[in-house]
């Protein structure tokens, strides 16, 4: 199954072309894998290996191109990649948010704070490695463009858990209702509080930095 448009990637079509809750939905089925597309390279690797694929996947595609961020050798098996290693925190995000996230970790820089990124693309993904890694930080932040429910934050609690592993874990992502609004990506994440003030303002917050200028 591949999907075009995920979360506002149709800003300009209004409120019936928007997609907040697939991930949610489809991580309920047995037997089938999510693919959350970051960049061309990734799709064109997904592509090729839904040849063989022996369950079902579900490829969740943005509507617009994002700027490749992997190289044509990269390993996407273990359905997660540490795109910037850190300390103490570690912020998860995947397709268009990944961007956000990037940028959000550049700010956090000025603060001292050196975040780990990672881009959980695959549902499931290795969860034993994924576990192991995030073991090793104090803080977690996900940051998603989908409603909170089943979405990528529970995903990563779910994991986090089932395992024992105790952490703090802060979830950002889109308010849990059906609200019938028109505008470009920007303003509707400004709505929801995922734009790139808000992020900044919920991570300060979070790691207890809400009165540094």
């Amino acid at each position: 199954i591949v999907g075009t448009g995920t979360g506002f990637s149709y800003d300009d079509a209004g409120p019936t072309h928007h997609l907040f809750e697939d991930i949610a939905i489809v991580r309920t089925l047995p037997n089938i894998v999510i693919n959350s597309v970051s960049d061309n390279v990734m799709s064109r690797r997904i592509a090729e290996s839904s040849r063989d694929m022996k369950k079902a996947n579900y490829v969740r595609l943005e509507r617009h191109i994002n700027p490749n961020i992997y190289e044509e050798s990269t390993d996407f098996s273990k359905g997660f990649q540490v795109i910037e290693e850190g300390e103490k925190v570690c912020m998860i995000s995947n397709g268009f948010m990944l961007w956000k996230t990037l940028d959000l970790r550049k700010k956090m820089l000025e603060f001292g704070i050196n975040s780990c990124v990672i881009d959980l693309h695959t549902f499931p993904c290795n969860e034993e490695d994924l576990s192991s890694h995030l073991s090793k930080f104090d803080k977690i932040i996900t940051i998603e463009e989908n409603f909170l429910p089943g979405g990528l934050g529970s995903y990563v609690m779910e994991i986090l858990g089932d395992r024992q592993i105790s952490k703090k874990v802060k979830r950002l992502g889109m308010k849990q209702a059906w609200i019938y609004r028109y505008g470009g990506r920007e303003h509707n994440h400004q709505y929801h509080g995922i734009d790139a003030e808000n992020l900044l303002i919920e991570t300060k917050k979070f790691l207890g930095l809400e009165n540094e200028i």
